[in-house]
């Protein structure tokens, strides 16, 4: 384990580096330093003056981000003696302020999908964003990708984005928003936007896809880009002003790429980790004895003498290691001290496990569908082609989202039997180009197929299935208590 990180902690940040490697970070002074680089290349004396820490301590986590490939150093050329970092990799996702996307908002979607003439099918996304957004995986981090990818794309057909800005951007992405550039130039950048008929997640999406696309247009014509840590200013829930100043230093790695994290590139993770949602928290552990243990009693409680010889993991370790997971409020022991049984206090809703990538995921077809009207759909699609290339695995996030969709609409719909409740669920998939039907109700039988032969990411199915499963445990056990089994079939539509 590297110096800098430790075994566990609620805040983490997944990198991609330059070089095509993955790393976890779940230290917070190497979070806090990764941040200050998103606005600008910084200094020793600036980390110090930032954080209050020790030299020591922080000269050791900057040299320790250096031999992860995470950030460079550089001299100064007025003064040989400062040395300046910058950053050589970006933010996949991680838990670095997130957005939470407001409940009345999630409730106004819940109720007009489960109409029997929804009025905005596509702004179903928001389900499956607000997934992410609550178990750390920011989707602003995909909309900035997906924006940048689009700006390559676009001047490399003539377009000049700032001069035809709606034209060229946002038709492109398929916003449908007000928005005009206040200012553009060498200090700062400010867009105004107006929601109009936009889904609110889309709007609140295209933020970051239009930073990212002005960014490109900034470096390919004045050789400097904004950064991508940005002020939003509200004056109302459907108008706003964007605001960026100017990047501090050399341009970001990550501005040069035309495509995504895995156009073409040899992938690796330096190890596996996964994401846990215990209550209202979310904490991230990269140790493999941890997540050995915690996979252990996740099934039933277990005391540590069962648990050391159901993983294999030697009887003083596995008692070391549970202390610290009691303490850090991961799991509860029960029992007599000499025959204490733990049990887990939470669910595993990430899992990352290391892969040897070599090829490219298909985001050319991902930019397609970036010009098609449903723009949310897209920024889903690309982060889940991302994580999936990097063999993170988030089912457990969607499962945990329909559990809470499935809550919702027996909340909102007082009275609702159960047969009501199971004849809903196929209009409430929140991709358009799958359709779902209800079998049969006991054994309990789903089919799920393509309708349009569309574009199917990397697992959608696999994501399709866990949605509606948790969608069945949320409502049913409100109104019955019950969590029965599901099952899927699957057909397929072929489009002439």
């Amino acid at each position: 384990m590297d110096l800098a990180d430790i075994e566990y902690g609620e805040e983490f940040a997944v990198m991609l580096t330059v070089d095509g490697r993955i790393c976890v970070l779940t230290n917070g002074l190497s979070i806090t330093i990764l941040r200050m680089l998103m606005k600008g290349d910084t200094t020793l004396m600036k980390v110090l003056d930032a954080t209050g820490v020790a030299k020591s301590t922080g000269k050791s986590n900057l040299s320790s981000l250096v031999s992860r490939g995470l950030i460079t150093t550089r001299r100064s050329e007025t003064d040989k003696r400062v040395l300046y970092y910058s950053l050589t990799s970006y933010l996949l996702f991680g838990s670095d302020d997130i957005p939470q996307i407001p409940d009345e908002v999630i409730d106004e979607v819940v109720l007009d999908l489960a109409s029997e003439n929804p009025k905005r099918t596509a702004d179903g996304t928001v389900l499956f964003c607000d997934a992410m957004g609550r178990y750390g995986i920011n989707v602003y981090t995909a909309s900035y990708r997906l924006g940048v990818i689009v700006g390559h794309f676009i001047f490399s057909q003539g377009h000049r984005i700032a001069e035809s800005f709606r034209d060229a951007l946002l038709a492109r992405l398929g916003i449908d928003v007000d928005a005009a550039i206040l200012r553009m130039d060498d200090d700062a950048l400010e867009v105004s936007f107006s929601r109009r008929d936009t889904p609110p997640i889309a709007f609140l999406l295209s933020l970051g896809s239009v930073l990212g696309a002005l960014n490109v247009y900034s470096l390919k014509t004045r050789d400097f880009c904004y950064a991508r840590v940005f002020d939003m200013e509200w004056e109302s829930n459907d108008h706003g002003v964007m605001r960026a100043s100017r990047f501090q230093g050399e341009v970001p790695d990550e501005m040069e790429y035309s495509g995504g994290p895995a156009d073409g590139a040899a992938l690796s993770m330096d190890g596996p980790f996964a994401v846990y949602r215990i209550g209202d928290r979310t904490l991230v552990v990269d140790n493999d004895t941890m997540m050995g243990i915690l996979d252990d009693i996740e099934k039933a409680p277990n005391t540590i003498p069962r648990i050391a010889d159901a993983t294999g993991i030697l009887t003083i370790t596995v008692s070391v290691s549970m202390k610290k997971l009691v303490d850090a409020g991961f799991v509860q022991g029960d029992g007599a001290r000499s025959n204490v049984k733990y049990t887990s206090l939470g669910h595993r809703v990430i899992n990352g496990v290391p892969v040897d990538f070599r090829g490219s995921t298909p985001f050319d077809e991902i930019l397609t569908a970036a010009e098609s009207p449903d723009y949310a759909y897209s920024v889903f699609e690309y982060l889940a082609c991302a994580m999936r290339a990097v063999g993170v695995d988030f089912d457990g996030t969607l499962y945990d989202t329909g559990k809470n969709v499935g809550a919702r609409l027996v909340r909102l719909n007082p009275g609702i039997t159960p047969e009501e409740f199971l004849r809903k669920i196929p209009r409430m998939m929140c991709l358009n180009d799958f359709e779902v039907g209800l079998r049969s109700s006991n054994p309990m039988v789903f089919a799920v197929g393509n309708v349009k032969n569309a574009f199917a990411g990397p697992g959608q199915m696999g994501a399709l299935h866990s949605y509606i499963t948790g969608m069945v445990h949320g409502g049913l056990g409100s109104l019955t208590g019950e969590r029965p089994t599901v099952k899927f079939g699957t057909f397929w539509h072929h489009n002439s």
